[in-house]
C-alpha cells in the first residue's frame, strides 16, 4: 500500500476489526496523518455501529455525488463556451478600434 492508495470502506472495516498485517495497518495510519479524510473515515466508522448501513450509505452518497459532479461538468461547459464568445468578441472590438483610430 503506498501512501497514493485510495482506502475503501472495506479497508477501513479490515482496520479497525484488526485483519490487516502490522505493515498495512501502520502505512494506513501515516496515511491518515496526512489525509484528514482519511483520518475522519476512520474515526467516523469507529463510531458507527451498523457496518452493512455505513457501506450503503457511503454507496449512496458515491452516487449523488457523481451525479452532481456529471451535472457541474455539463454547466462548465457550457460557461466555457460564453467565456469564449466574449473572449473573441473583445479581440474583434479591439481590432476594430485599433484600426480605426490609429489610421
Amino acid at each position: 500500500m503506498s501512501d497514493n492508495k485510495k482506502y475503501t470502506a472495506q479497508d477501513i472495516r479490515l482496520y479497525l476489526e484488526g485483519k490487516l498485517s502490522p505493515s498495512h495497518m501502520h502505512e494506513m495510519e501515516k496515511a491518515a496523518l496526512h489525509d484528514p479524510f482519511l483520518a475522519d473515515a476512520l474515526e467516523g466508522m469507529e463510531l458507527y455501529n451498523d457496518q452493512e448501513k455505513f457501506s450503503t450509505d457511503v454507496n449512496d452518497l458515491n452516487t449523488r455525488l457523481n451525479e452532481r459532479i456529471k451535472k457541474k461538468g455539463a454547466l462548465l461547459s457550457i460557461n466555457n463556451l460564453w467565456w469564449k464568445i466574449a473572449a473573441v468578441l473583445v479581440i474583434i472590438i479591439t481590432g476594430i478600434f485599433v484600426i480605426t483610430f490609429m489610421a
